[in-house]
């Protein structure tokens, strides 16, 4: 009875936890019993001795009995962990059973991280890879662009070089030419960032001024027009509208693109789309950080709990080169507060952003929902952003729609790297809970903490952690699989213990929820130091412009 309560213990352990003596003895001893249990193989085969034959040839035996496991699990079987070949053929053919084209789209972040791992260049894992992506053309191409984002780093380049070679020669014509195309593209857009970056003149002025007469020379604008965008292949980007490009205010300063829409009756839905390309910033963080928050929506959204969330898209195209998706119709927090003035802008009238909506949903059917939307939404984002410990978030990395939603952009920093200044933490609340958030929960009331909106804002927030911490060994192998991956804030083991901590994972729930319960307190009743530090954000923001 002893050993069966510490096997419940045991395959209840997140993948980051370490098995005692004690207990891979009682894995060891019960394998039997754990072919009935098929999620518990990652757990085992760290019970195995290797350096044991015998040992290892009763693992393969019980391999070769053992029921194929789901998707999620099989990919635990293909981190650095697991380097057995026996092993990762096996998790390969669990995949190839189980995975299906839009879970393969999903994970191919972590995937292509996983290649990484295999010691030899024909595996298990390449060619099933190579067969989804060839019967699947949106695999393929999503492929393709993941293995050039690796390629430059000289370890991986052979092996990397082989598979990419081996896609593009079961391309036909007409695809193999919308690939080049897309590769020139993202050569001269490349090539344009670093001049503009490069450019000695800090005047925004001169700079656009380069930007848009670069554009306008007729083989530019031929060679960035009519091609599948890189972001969406079912988008295909018309001409480009070289007078409405333009230079965002960041400190990277990406390019925001325009083209025109070519389909038939256009002007009905949607005349020209719009892209953000951005070089100097690894972005394969920034898609870890999104299908992050898509995870945790379709979590929520699983347990009948929709938040509203907004999440963009983003695709690294190369060494810290990509494109982001621009959410039409939205404004960044800090334009809304300065479209209220020197007292909105500087953090003292705390109205502004209520005002803003209610200007866009003048109807007061249309303005409660608006405010529902922003509550939800707004409830989403304060336990994503807290869980993932997403730094920066000063007002022009968070963003709101006219019918309410709002929505965090630029993810440079995670897993609790929050910024100093003067070796000082320039966030010193959990999460971003100020005033002007919590005066739309409670439709404009002055004493909006004391208001019952407010109190139903806490409780989502509440049952939204909760839910995902029932899930925190799919969080915590998402970031566990990227380890490989040399993002300057994933380097190791300590990085992703920041999410056990945020999730409490070893306190019982009432302690968690007791954990959360004061880091809520703590967001709001500190908000005043976040509302310091975006008044510093104004007033150093003129140097950017």
């Amino acid at each position: 009875e002893n050993d069966n309560n510490l096997l419940d213990t045991i395959l209840n352990k997140d993948s980051l936890a370490e098995l005692t003596e004690q207990e891979k003895n009682v894995l060891w001893k019960r394998r039997d019993d754990c072919l009935n249990y098929p999620h518990s193989l990652p757990k085992l085969l760290q019970a195995v001795n290797w350096s044991n034959k015998a040992d290892i040839l009763e693992m393969y035996c019980l391999l070769f009995k053992w029921p194929l496991i789901k998707p999620m699990q099989a990919m635990e079987l293909l981190s650095s962990v697991y380097a057995d070949l026996e092993v990762r053929k096996f998790a390969c053919k669990s995949l190839e059973k189980y995975m299906k084209d839009e879970e393969i789209e999903y994970y191919l972040l972590q995937l292509v991280q996983a290649l990484k791992n295999e010691p030899y260049c024909d595996n298990s894992l390449c060619r099933f890879l190579l067969k989804r992506a060839i019967k699947n053309q949106r695999i393929g191409f999503i492929l393709f662009w993941s293995l050039r984002s690796e390629i430059t780093k000289p370890k991986y380049k052979f092996k990397f070089g082989l598979l990419l070679e081996a896609f593009c020669r079961s391309l036909n014509k007409a695809q193999l030419k919308s690939v080049i195309k897309q590769i020139e593209v993202v050569e001269k857009l490349s090539n344009l960032a670093h001049e503009i970056k490069s450019n000695p003149s800090n005047l925004t002025l001169i700079r656009s001024s380069f930007l848009s007469d670069t554009l306008l020379k007729p083989e530019n604008r031929l060679n960035l027009s009519n091609f599948i965008s890189p972001l969406n292949r079912s988008i295909l980007l018309g001409l480009l509208e070289a007078t409405k490009c333009k230079i965002l205010a960041s400190a990277k300063r990406p390019l925001l693109l325009s083209w025109t829409n070519e389909i038939k009756y256009c002007e009905f839905y949607d005349k020209n789309f719009q892209l953000i390309f951005k070089k100097g910033d690894d972005l394969r963080q920034d898609m870890l950080t999104i299908q992050a928050l898509r995870l945790m929506d379709i979590l929520w959204k699983n347990e009948g709990l929709d938040l509203k969330m907004l999440i963009y898209d983003c695709f690294s195209t190369g060494y810290k080169t990509g494109f982001i998706q621009v959410i039409k119709n939205s404004m960044t927090l800090f334009k809304i507060q300065m479209k209220g003035g020197m007292k909105s802008t500087y953090q003292i009238d705390t109205l502004q952003l209520y005002k803003w909506i209610a200007a866009h949903n003048t109807d007061s059917g249309q303005l409660d929902k608006a405010i529902e939307l922003f509550t939800r939404s707004c409830a989403g984002f304060c336990v994503a952003t807290f869980i993932l410990g997403i730094a920066d978030r000063h007002p022009d990395n968070i963003m709101v729609n006219r019918h309410g939603q709002i929505f965090h952009i630029d993810f440079g920093h995670f897993l609790g790297h929050f910024k100093k200044k003067y070796g000082i933490k320039r966030e010193r609340v959990p999460f971003v809970l100020t005033e002007d958030f919590t005066r739309v929960i409670a439709k404009g009331s002055v004493n909006s903490s004391e208001s019952a909106e407010f109190k139903r804002f806490k409780n989502l927030c509440e049952l939204a952690y909760m839910t995902i911490r029932k899930y925190s060994h799919l969080i915590i192998n998402l970031f566990t699989m990227m380890l490989s991956s040399d993002m300057t804030e994933l380097q190791s083991i300590e990085d992703i213990l920041f999410l056990r901590k945020t999730l409490a994972i070893d306190e019982p729930y009432d302690k968690a929820l007791e954990f959360f319960r004061n880091q809520f307190n703590e967001a709001y009743r500190r908000s005043f130091t976040t509302k310091i530090d975006w008044m510093c954000h104004a007033l150093n923001k003129k140097n950017l412009i």
